[in-house]
């Protein structure tokens, strides 16, 4: 028995965004048609179906021309001072307020945008992430802003530390891998990538 063909190779056309566009316009064809064969042949079982495709995925994301180039981890380090400033700001001029939505919480939605400018410079999904984790490293500074200007320390121990700055992580990088997965996902007029 196989899967129904429409959403095993849809999800297979997702982890192919992992590739660069043009090893993609020369490899994608041939790759589905393995994997559509491969998922219709009983002798192959799932289990090793399933390692192919990670193996997919990790080759494509491992690539080097999927990594940021230094002009954009320095703009990305930029935007993360950015928001590092925002949330001072709103701590400042506005404690505890709620505008119909929470003033200092905002700069997470704007990960969208940071994921999807990033995987469009990059021609990459990896790219668009590694764009919001240096966004996140250089935002997570704020909790020692927190301490040195408004003398807020929440965590009593180290494990509600980390957990807090996994809660963070994922306010972060969630919203940026919507965005890189746009970004990836969208039409670009020209193929070659912008350093």
């Amino acid at each position: 028995m196989t899967f129904p063909l429409a959403w095993p190779e849809k999800l297979y056309g997702l982890i192919l965004l992992a590739y660069t566009r043009r090893f993609r316009e020369r490899h994608e064809h041939e790759m589905r048609l393995v994997f559509r064969e491969l998922l219709h042949d009983a002798s192959y079982s799932r289990a090793r179906l399933v390692r192919l495709v990670l193996i997919d995925l990790v080759n494509g994301l491992r690539s080097p021309d999927r990594l940021p180039s230094r002009d954009l981890v320095l703009w990305s380090g930029f935007f993360g001072v950015l928001i590092v400033v925002f949330s001072i700001s709103a701590q400042i001029f506005h404690p505890g307020r709620y505008l119909g939505f929470p003033v200092v919480a905002a700069p997470f939605v704007a990960f969208i945008g940071a994921g999807f400018w990033g995987s469009r410079r990059t021609h990459s999904i990896a790219g668009g992430m590694c764009t919001c984790l240096v966004i996140g490293l250089v935002a997570s500074s704020m909790l020692l802003w927190d301490k040195l200007l408004f003398g807020f320390w929440y965590y009593p121990d180290s494990f509600s530390f980390v957990m807090s700055i996994a809660m963070q992580a994922a306010f972060c990088l969630l919203p940026g891998l919507v965005g890189a997965l746009i970004g990836a996902a969208l039409p670009r007029r020209n193929s070659a990538p912008q350093r």
